[in-house]
């Protein structure tokens, strides 16, 4: 065992922390759904890539309830023991997955709580417009018999979440108004915005190490290279293209020298201490 946290990135918005020998994952998502089930199909959990790439687990934190977020936590409290913490419809989808009650906390922003090791912080977060609107929103579908569409994972809350143990803080935040935006030795960040969007909320936490996560295509199957999500359009372009995180890192560092700025490699355990 060793001393303070270990990280691993899962994919998408995913991320495993392990200290003291236990876990907690946020937004676990490995299952990667073909684009067309966005408009039809009622797509089923990948199974076997979850006990491929994930451990027992003591704690499952849900940023928000879309399908990329959740979909997978009802196997991952099932089969790896994990308890979630999310919002009311986070928790309404998960007992509709068949995950006990007793397994499933709601969160709201202010919530302070300890699960063995590490102690979690719940803040406000703002999702990404997608062509001005923000997708899949409102009230729960009355009827969710599993297999449900993409479509009924739907957003009622977002939020971020600062994590501490071992004397090493993590923030995964989730909006760029930096107002509220606790410090933090390391800053977990989302690339579905703009590098410059962040500037304020870099500024505002002053971490020692920025990283660089869901910048990846999560349509496309882990049974192939990972490739760059299509990028934001810009003001010029004359074509769609994809986003370059090499690039997005760079233009952190510009505005940010005093932090390093790391892209981690899939599923590959790291201690922060190796990096902050």
């Amino acid at each position: 065992m060793t001393d303070g946290m270990r990280f691993r990135w899962l994919g998408a918005a995913g991320v495993e922390l392990e200290s003291g020998g236990e876990r907690l994952l946020v937004d676990p998502f490995l299952t990667r759904v073909p684009l067309r089930y966005l408009f039809f199909g009622r797509p089923k959990t990948n199974q076997e890539l979850l006990f491929r790439h994930l451990s027992p687990a003591r704690t499952v934190l849900i940023t928000h309830p879309h399908f990329d977020h959740l979909m997978d936590v009802p196997d991952v409290c099932r089969a790896l023991g994990a308890t979630a913490y999310g919002s009311p419809n986070a928790g309404a989808l998960l007992l509709a997955h068949g995950v006990p009650s007793g397994k499933i906390h709601m969160v709201r922003a202010g919530d302070k709580f300890q699960e063995g090791p590490f102690s979690v912080d719940v803040y406000s977060g703002e999702h990404t417009r997608v062509a001005g609107i923000i997708p899949h929103t409102g009230i729960l579908p009355r009827k969710l018999n599993p297999p449900i569409p993409l479509s009924a994972f739907r957003m009622d809350a977002m939020y971020s979440f600062r994590i501490a143990s071992a004397g090493q803080s993590v923030l995964l935040w989730n909006t760029p108004a930096p107002a509220g935006a606790p410090a933090a030795d390391v800053l977990v960040l989302t690339a579905s915005r703009p590098a410059r969007a962040w500037r304020g909320v870099i500024a505002k936490v002053k971490p020692k190490v920025v990283v660089i996560i869901h910048w990846d295509d999560f349509f496309s199957p882990l049974s192939k290279p990972l490739r760059p999500m299509l990028a934001a359009p810009s003001w010029g372009d004359r074509f769609l293209r994809r986003m370059d995180p090499h690039e997005f890192a760079h233009s952190m560092e510009t505005f940010n020298p005093e932090s390093k700025v790391f892209i981690p490699e899939i599923f590959k355990s790291v201690e922060w201490k190796a990096i902050l």
